[in-house]
């Protein structure tokens, strides 16, 4: 087994292509359970391979309970910004000023929120035109910018802006709105997709949006260990992720193949919902909440097919991840991203969101069918190679060039093609 941080910085150092030297990444925690935790990883050891100064900034700590342990190469600087998890945010109203519990909560969210503030202020500071500043979530840009980041200002940073989800599941997440306010005066917006960014610019009038799709790891295992009749799932136990679909399509499936096993890995505040709903149906022997690991790939390799059945997505990796292990996916058509990542019939197979009927019939065509499945997979390995950090790692680095003015927009072709 190779290390994934030496897989990540083993390209050459080579002069850099513009006068960014240091990058920064910056989102809600940089060590949970999550696409975008992973994905900030992923690109650090990437631009520590490409020879850039590389810091990580997590607003907040990780709960105990949904924290990963990363891989990570000691000359990342880690920062975390929060001492302990902070108060949730309330709002309040005029009507409210004589409501003692709301004042009190609101007092207590904003000692927390200004104290963070100042602690930011120092690391913000010291970046200068050297620095680009990669804002993941918005969150981190609602504290960012009180703390002195400015885009524009002469002597200043680069700042790039990144959406995770889909434009649709900004409107559904009701972020639409703070995406506005803070992404608008960033240097570029990029989303994953090119439709999202369309949207973006088309819908909400975002003149600075560009996409590019988030990579997946470089391969850590080299020898596969055997496949095992099972159907896993790789997301938290949340109510985006709607697993309580999965686990009723599972309640149909089990009888039909006794000798197959639902995995799902992960973690979150629905566990006992979930583990609740198992029981109900009856599955305790074929259906498993395996909580967090922090080997997925080795439970792809070892399993037959993917499932995602969430609500709305951004670019879900987890399936490009799949792929790169030679497993098929079935998921739920909730995003650009979906249609993006999986080649319907060909190499996966998309299910309208929240139809039992589509669900069940698309895991029972791979779950029945070794060749369909073995066809599927093998095609699906062959297009992940869109995904891989290097080639992810270049169309970033085109990005650097466009905001240093030392490239024009059409020299990069679709990644996705």
């Amino acid at each position: 087994m190779s290390s994934a941080v030496d897989d990540a910085v083993a390209s050459a150092h080579r002069p850099l292509p513009t006068p960014i030297t240091r990058v920064i990444l910056a989102g809600i925690e940089h060590s949970r359970l999550g696409g975008v935790a992973g994905f900030m990883n992923t690109m650090a050891h990437g631009f520590l391979g490409r020879g850039y100064t590389v810091g990580i900034i997590g607003m907040k700590p990780t709960p105990p309970e949904e924290e990963i342990t990363f891989e990570r190469d000691p000359r990342i600087t880690m920062r975390t910004v929060y001492e302990t998890e902070p108060p949730a945010w309330v709002s309040l109203r005029r009507r409210d000023r004589l409501n003692r519990r709301k004042v009190a909560a609101f007092t207590a969210w904003q000692r927390s929120h200004d104290q963070a503030i100042e602690r930011l202020r120092p690391i913000v500071s010291q970046w200068g035109p050297e620095t680009l500043v990669i804002c993941t979530q918005i969150y981190a840009m609602e504290h960012l910018v009180p703390a002195g980041l400015e885009t524009g200002r002469p002597g200043g940073p680069f700042v790039i802006a990144q959406y995770h989800g889909s434009r649709d599941g900004s409107v559904r997440q009701k972020s639409i709105r703070r995406l506005r306010t803070w992404y608008r005066d960033a240097d570029r917006l990029l989303a994953l997709t090119e439709k999202d960014a369309h949207q973006f610019q088309q819908l909400d009038g975002m003149n600075n949006t560009g996409w590019v799709p988030n990579p997946i790891a470089p391969p850590r295992v080299t020898t596969s260990p055997q496949r095992r009749n099972e159907v896993i799932s790789l997301n938290r136990y949340s109510p985006e992720k709607s697993l309580d679909w999965l686990i009723r399509a599972w309640g149909v499936l089990s009888p039909e193949f006794p000798d197959w096993r639902l995995r799902l890995y992960g973690d979150g505040p629905l566990r006992q919902d979930l583990a609740a709903l198992i029981t109900s149906l009856g599955l305790e022997e074929t259906a498993f909440l395996e909580g967090t690991t922090s080997d997925p790939e080795t439970a792809l390799l070892g399993s037959k097919v993917y499932a995602l059945t969430s609500q709305h997505e951004g670019l879900p990796l987890t399936i490009a991840e799949a792929a790169q292990a030679g497993v098929p996916s079935v998921a739920f058509d909730c995003s650009p991203g979906i249609r993006a990542l999986i080649d319907d019939g060909a190499d996966g197979i998309v299910v309208a969101r929240n139809q039992l009927g589509g669900l069940v019939k698309g895991l029972r065509a791979l779950m029945s069918d070794d060749d369909l499945r073995s066809s599927m997979g093998a095609r699906a390995k062959e297009r992940s190679a869109r995904f891989k950090l290097d080639t992810i790692l270049d169309l970033w680095e085109h990005e650097f060039r466009l905001l240093a003015g030392t490239s024009d927009a059409a020299a990069v072709r679709d990644p996705l093609s």
